[in-house]
């Protein structure tokens, strides 16, 4: 009595994700972008008398957790680029908001 072959194990939980195209790609980074400057523009500009000293460092590490959490799921990882990169203009945002209300 002759055993059929067997066939190979698949490891693999779940099948591989198709790459998405570029256009949505790029679509997911500029809408990271966007809400991430929107947010900074929200808090450096809109509440500029009310924000404390925390809010310094808060929403930086707010912004690196919101895309690392992005980041670690594979449809999304350009969204967590696109937050990555509005650390950048928040920081421009603040230093402009810095430089428009220094009074001596």
């Amino acid at each position: 009595m002759e055993r059929p072959p067997t066939e190979p194990l698949n490891y693999a939980s779940t099948p591989p994700t198709p790459p998405t195209s570029e256009a949505r790609r790029l679509l997911k980074l500029m809408a990271g972008l966007g809400v991430g400057t929107g947010v900074s523009l929200i808090v450096w500009v809109g509440g500029w008398t009310y924000v404390s000293g925390t809010a310094i460092w808060l929403v930086p590490v707010a912004k690196l957790v919101a895309a690392t959490v992005f980041f670690s799921i594979p449809k999304w990882r350009s969204v967590g680029g696109g937050i990555l990169l509005s650390i950048g203009l928040g920081a421009l945002i603040f230093l402009g908001q810095c430089a428009a209300n220094f009074r001596m």
